[in-house]
Formats: C-alpha cells, sequence, structure tokens
C-alpha cells in the first residue's frame, strides 16, 4: 500500500520525435499523457529520435547519474527480444553520464538517442538511472556506500509499421 503513496526521487519517461511530426501516432489517450509507459506508431525505416527525460523530483540536488537503455523486440523470449540486428538501429550509446553533472531539484533533462526500426514490428526501450557514484555517509551492513538507482515506470513502446 505504501508503494501507491510513493513518489519516485526521479521520473524516467520517452518521447519520440521525426523531423515530419505527421509520421508519428501517440498512441495513448491524451488523458493519459503523464502514463508511466510510453507508446508511439512510426513508419518503417523512418529516422526519429527518442528523447528520454530524466527529471529530478525531490527539494535537494541529485549527484550525477548514469542512463541505461535496452532496447528489445517486445512479448519475445529474451535470447530473441534482444537480438536486434537487421532489425532496430541506433545512433550513439546505450549507456552514457547524464551530462551536466549533478541535478539541481526538479530539475530535467532530456537525453536523445536516434533510433531507425528496419522491421515492421513492436520494438520496446527501458530505461534505468543509476547514481555514479554511491552516497557519503550512508554504509550499509558491508561498509560500502549504496548506489540508488530508480526505473522507468513502464517500457516506451514503438510500433513500426509499414
Amino acid at each position: 500500500m505504501i508503494d501507491a503513496l510513493k513518489i519516485e526521487h526521479v521520473r524516467i519517461s520517452f518521447e519520440l520525435h521525426t523531423a515530419n511530426p505527421d509520421d508519428i501516432t501517440t498512441t495513448i489517450p491524451q488523458q493519459q499523457k503523464d502514463a508511466a509507459s510510453s507508446s508511439f506508431t512510426l513508419p518503417r525505416s523512418t529516422l526519429a529520435t527518442l528523447h528520454i527525460k530524466i527529471a529530478n523530483q525531490t527539494s535537494t540536488p541529485l549527484p550525477s547519474l548514469l542512463l541505461r537503455l535496452q532496447p528489445s523486440l517486445h512479448n519475445q523470449p529474451h535470447p530473441t527480444a534482444t537480438d536486434l540486428s537487421r532489425k532496430l538501429l541506433w545512433s550513439g550509446v546505450l549507456q552514457r553520464v547524464v551530462p551536466g553533472g549533478s541535478m539541481a531539484a526538479h530539475e530535467t533533462r532530456v537525453v536523445e538517442l536516434g533510433v531507425v526500426a528496419l522491421v515492421s514490428g513492436v520494438y520496446e526501450v527501458r530505461g534505468t538511472v543509476e547514481e555514479v557514484r554511491s552516497r557519503r555517509g550512508e554504509r550499509n551492513g558491508g561498509g560500502r556506500g549504496e548506489r540508488r538507482i530508480w526505473h522507468a515506470g513502464g517500457p516506451c513502446l514503438i510500433r513500426a509499421v509499414d
């Protein structure tokens, strides 16, 4: 029950953009725009930019953060889902430090990743944000500081169509 009341320190959300905004259809109802997961329909072989928004929802600064993205095929067994060769291309790296150093209270940063779906289908991108360094002064039983980690509330679904 406490999870229903809990507000995450970091919120990760997704948006998909192209040079021609008419290429993308957002497939979630407008009233659910703040939903944890996002779903988009995109023509196959269209260059798009995935915007990953990382928001500090606390009243205190956060240290440098590391963003990890994991693209996969939707609703497939793990070995099949992660074999994206000749299916989905991306420009850039899937793991990177969020630019700009520590995040101020209530600050939002956007990280971009270029994507192209070569084959029709449904792809998902999951996102995780982790502190680069452990917190000082907070130790667990093993004597090491813990690095906090936050996951996107749901995957970004990209439906590539002909």
